[in-house]
């Protein structure tokens, strides 16, 4: 199964299956990651809970590499046509 194929599939699971996937998921994050300040879960679990209670919030991630690369050209040129 490709990538595309399990987003699509994970996309169109129902609510309460997604909660149950993104929980399961969380469960093998990797280990030595940094561990989140209270603040941040607290973002991070309402942020969640956001997204759940209205899916049409999300934006997808296709382009968006794309745009912050822009975003980023843009800057520098700006700062480079300031100097």
């Amino acid at each position: 199964m490709s990538v595309k194929e399990l987003e699509a599939r994970v996309q169109a699971l129902p609510p309460r299956q997604l909660e149950q996937f993104a929980d399961w998921f969380d469960s093998f994050r990797n280990p030595a990651a940094p561990e989140l300040t209270p603040g941040q879960e607290t973002e991070l679990l309402q942020r969640r809970a956001d997204f759940l209670s209205n899916p049409s919030l999300a934006e997808p991630w296709e382009g968006t590499l794309e745009r912050v690369r822009q975003h980023l050209h843009e800057r520098r040129v700006k700062k480079t046509s300031v100097r």
